[in-house]
């Protein structure tokens, strides 16, 4: 029962991810369910999906197709579309029911491909594992089909791709565009944004960079890929405010003064947290975000005890010995209820489990957790405004 809510959401799941990372790619999506995951991926997981040109399809899966396997009807169904729409490729996503008949995704693809001449996918999602991992599945995918190891291109000492940077982490409110500004307006190139502002152009230029620059934990994974790949090394970390730190350890990299890939934010920080301090802060959500926001707040306040909760995927190298896993409600619950921190930051949603009226709540809305119920808040992570949310949180 460790999975049952009774508060918040389900958080978005890998369906969702996948589908996310591809959604600007000129590219024919099909989810293989009968509409409601489709309506979950595109209701309350996909905030550009309003006056948008993209293709997603439903398979329109039903008892009788599951019970006897026929693939037959989609896979005419997908040959059909893609002769009329002539998308740049084509993608079968999976859902729970499939999964439990054991569909096989590539199978399908496969004949598809074979039919239309249209590179095709087949991805095993479940709806069961976390949207992250379905994020670095999809790009990955791309990345192995479009940009082969065996084509050689040539690196760009002043350039870098963003990865991670889909809407379920940052929302569709402008941050994809404040974080590609903060760079570009400081001299340093990008050839890949993925997956927001990107093309195929680009994801096939993507090899040539000089570093990768990870948003999230789905963008160390892809990053891990494309260092062992193209041996393009990679920081991980979310510019936030006036993005400054961010950008001093972009140009490190790219002046070779530091290249230890790997590095996840400035590990030095460790050592700027306080001895004893009253003040303790918990910062629930995704690993590299909370991790980077620790980091800011230590730069403005050493008195502060801040330890992170990850409410999906982490990485156990880059986590803190301070820090949690909080992956289902009654983790999350029992962590913010157990009188320990005088402030916590969160999705606005998590503010409800706290039922302790001391604790000082700061909402900082994520898609995966709220989904619509909270995406036209969410924050934008370069500017005062940010600046003022973290300040806020620091203050005495």
């Amino acid at each position: 029962m460790n999975n049952l809510c009774l508060v918040l959401p389900p958080f978005a799941p890998d369906y969702s991810g996948v589908a996310s990372s591809l959604f600007e790619l000129g590219g024919m999506i099909v989810i293989h369910d009968a509409s409601g995951c489709t309506g979950n991926y595109l209701g309350y997981d996909e905030p550009r999906w309003m006056n948008s040109k993209s293709i997603v399809f439903c398979s329109g899966l039903r008892h009788m197709d599951a019970v006897l396997g026929n693939d037959k009807k989609l896979v005419k169904r997908m040959i059909e579309a893609a002769e009329s729409l002539q998308p740049a490729f084509i993608a079968l996503l999976g859902s729970p029911v499939p999964m439990v008949i054991g569909t096989d995704y590539d199978g399908i693809a496969s004949e598809v491909e074979e039919a239309t001449g249209i590179p095709s996918f087949g991805f095993d999602t479940k709806g069961t594992v976390f949207y992250d991992k379905g994020v670095s599945m999809g790009t990955i995918a791309l990345l192995k089909r479009f940009a082969p190891a065996s084509k050689r291109c040539e690196k760009q000492n002043n350039a870098i791709n963003l990865l991670g940077l889909t809407p379920l982490d940052f929302g569709n409110s402008g941050n994809a565009e404040a974080v590609r500004a903060l760079f570009e307006k400081s001299g340093i190139e990008i050839i890949a944004s993925l997956s927001m502002g990107l093309s195929l152009d680009d994801l096939k230029r993507s090899p040539s960079a000089a570093l990768n620059v990870a948003l999230s934990y789905a963008g160390i994974e892809i990053a891990k890929y494309m260092e062992r790949v193209y041996h393009i090394p990679y920081i991980a970390g979310v510019p936030l405010g006036d993005g400054k730190a961010m950008l001093t350890a972009v140009r490190r990299f790219l002046s070779g003064e530091k290249s230890d890939s790997g590095s996840v934010w400035e590990i030095a920080s460790k050592a700027n947290a306080a001895q004893t301090s009253h003040k303790r802060i918990l910062i629930a959500g995704e690993q590299v975000t909370a991790c980077s926001i620790r980091n800011e707040l230590r730069r403005i306040s050493r008195t502060a005890d801040i330890e992170a909760a990850y409410l999906f995927n982490s990485f156990p190298e880059y986590a803190e010995t301070c820090d949690h896993k909080a992956v289902c409600e009654r983790e999350l619950m029992d962590l913010v209820n157990g009188g320990s921190y005088t402030d916590i930051v969160a999705d606005p949603l998590v503010g409800e489990l706290i039922k302790n009226s001391s604790v000082r709540f700061h909402g900082l809305p994520h898609v995966a957790v709220s989904s619509k119920v909270c995406w036209d808040d969410t924050k934008c992570v370069i500017g005062d405004d940010m600046t003022r949310f973290l300040f806020g949180i620091a203050e005495e």
